[in-house]
């Protein structure tokens, strides 16, 4: 089964359980003595994931972060590379908010970001991100746990035998299988493939736009504000029905899957970089003759929940935040501004004009020279079918 949906891990979900699973994930070379679970063998109170505040550390991004930022702080020193998209939105009354999509992994060249994005940036008070995953507390845990069986069930009592032997198969070849997955609901199987899948990518969350960005608004004084929030996001996870998350379940028990994964976040990254992320990347679907019509409906309620629904949430926090006069910079994933019910499109529908940056924008006052608001589609490099682009959310 083909990985339906395109757009979950743009998100910071993906960076939070990043955060979360780090020590599951490092229990690479500690698998050889998990790996012969049998169906008899059982899940003791000791296997449960360690979710002490020594077990996690919450702070290693932001201190990563810190050190890339003291080298991007002086943008005179090193010209950008990359040409991602930003844009100007300015409602009926005049009012304006700068817009750049974020990406969550990323390589050292979204250190130096572009000098429209710099003029822009320098113009806002506030920097606005989904959440402050710098600053995270306790709560991140009991949201975790939600995502954990509790009943005494384990995951082969919700998932089909056929899926789970060959998810197991999948992750005991990449050394990732612990016994304490077991205990785990469907969805944090399907966020190790992702996690695994980023990793292989060579992309890295300490590179991520957000998490740099939060790091030196900070150190300039700029105001933080928080457009959702960490307890948010891990519950939109914690939620998904039980059928959501066994079609999700079943869609990554396929060979290859997480070097699918890792070739779609390095295709997503430099579409992000270059500034070729379109509405189609975020609209259409990739179409499995597999899948049944449920499934198919599953999965469309899944993106709305995912992507819909919050892009809504979104464009009416940037409303907000204009009518209050706030001068702002909404750095979101790239994800939620593409599409018919993507922010930017949303931005328009409630009547604001929107315009797209160039580097002619940072040497001239005179904005009327703008290029359209979505980039040309013609710019993509073609994709192989084989290519898994990450999700966001």
């Amino acid at each position: 089964m083909k990985y339906y949906t395109k757009c979950r891990l743009l998100s910071l979900i993906l960076v939070l359980l990043m955060i979360i699973s780090g020590c599951s994930l490092s229990q690479k070379s500690n698998t050889s003595k998990t790996n012969n679970i049998t169906d008899s063998e059982s899940i003791s109170p000791s296997s449960e994931p360690d979710l002490s505040e020594d077990s996690i550390e919450t702070e290693t991004i932001s201190d990563e972060s810190d050190n890339n930022n003291s080298d991007s702080n002086d943008i005179s020193q090193v010209e950008s590379t990359i040409t991602p998209a930003v844009w100007e939105v300015t409602d009926v009354n005049g009012n304006t908010i700068y817009m750049m999509g974020s990406i969550h992994l990323a390589d050292s060249d979204a250190s130096i970001l572009p000098d429209y994005f710099e003029s822009a940036y320098a113009k806002c008070e506030y920097l606005a991100v989904e959440c402050d995953i710098t600053n995270l507390s306790l709560n991140i845990f009991s949201d975790y746990m939600k995502m954990i069986y509790t009943d005494g069930t384990t995951i082969k009592d919700h998932v089909s035998t056929e899926s789970y032997e060959k998810v197991v198969e999948i992750l005991k070849s990449s050394g990732l299988y612990a016994s304490s997955y077991e205990r785990m609901k469907p969805i944090l199987w399907v966020n190790t493939i992702d996690l695994a899948g980023a990793k292989e990518s060579g992309l890295s969350e300490k590179y991520g736009v957000d998490v740099n960005l939060i790091n030196r608004a900070k150190s300039e004084g700029k105001g933080i504000l928080e457009v959702e929030s960490v307890e948010f996001q891990n519950n939109l996870l914690a939620n998904l029905s039980d059928e959501i998350q066994l079609v999700l379940f079943d869609s990554i028990a396929e060979d290859d899957i997480i070097t699918k994964y890792a070739d779609g976040y390095s295709v997503l990254y430099d579409h992000w970089k270059n500034g070729t992320i379109s509405d189609e990347d975020i609209s259409e679907n990739e179409e499995d003759e597999n899948l049944t019509d449920e499934e198919k409906m599953l999965l469309e309620e899944y993106n709305k929940i995912l992507l819909d629904d919050r892009n809504a949430g979104m464009a009416d926090k940037a409303i907000e935040y204009m009518n209050d006069g706030k001068k702002v910079m909404f750095v979101v994933g790239a994800a939620h501004f593409y599409g018919d019910n993507g922010i930017l499109q949303l931005m328009m529908n409630a009547g604001c004009s929107v315009q797209r940056l160039t580097s002619e924008h940072s040497n001239s006052s005179d904005s009327s020279s703008t290029e359209s608001a979505i980039p040309d589609t013609d710019s993509h490099e073609e994709e192989t079918p084989e290519t898994k682009l990450p999700e966001a959310a």
